[in-house]
């Protein structure tokens, strides 16, 4: 039985080859490139969608929806790919021994997506945390000069 390329092999395929057409073959063939190019690609694009949202999305929006869909992506990311090889194991093992580059372009990508996820975890955390210290301030210097009606 043939075994079918794995999901979306032709894009990463075209992808790579159009990145790395400017370099040596040595670099070309170092399964570390497309390693590199995973990690970086994916963890780019995470991190600037998630800034895009920050910026030009409802506070709402951002304290609310952001937070969940970030930790579905994290979420996703490490599930796809195994039910993927629950669910197909000939096409995992043959992604892994005959197609390395893209086995190892998909290792970066999944560890660039959750490298992606937790800073942006630790970025929402440290924004609410401020958020909260703000209102404590304010919340103390209301009672100090008496605004609250608390005696």
């Amino acid at each position: 039985m043939a075994v079918s390329l794995p999901p979306l092999y032709e894009f990463a395929d075209w992808a790579y080859r159009t990145v790395t057409a400017p370099f040596p073959k040595e670099i070309q063939d170092n399964l570390a490139t497309p390693t590199v190019l995973g990690f970086g690609g994916t963890f780019g694009v995470f991190r600037g969608l998630y800034s895009l949202s920050e910026r030009y999305l409802s506070d709402w929006f951002n304290e609310n929806v952001l937070p969940w869909v970030n930790n579905a992506v994290g979420i996703g990311v490490i599930i796809v790919p195994l039910a993927y090889a629950i669910f197909n194991p000939e096409g995992a093992l043959d992604a892994v021994t005959n197609h390395p580059k893209y086995a190892a372009g998909i290792g970066g990508s999944v560890s660039g997506s959750l490298t992606a996820v937790f800073e942006n975890n630790r970025i929402t955390q440290k924004r609410r945390t401020r958020d909260l210290e703000k209102g404590f301030k304010r919340l103390r210097k209301e009672v100090l000069e008496g605004k609250l009606g608390i005696d």
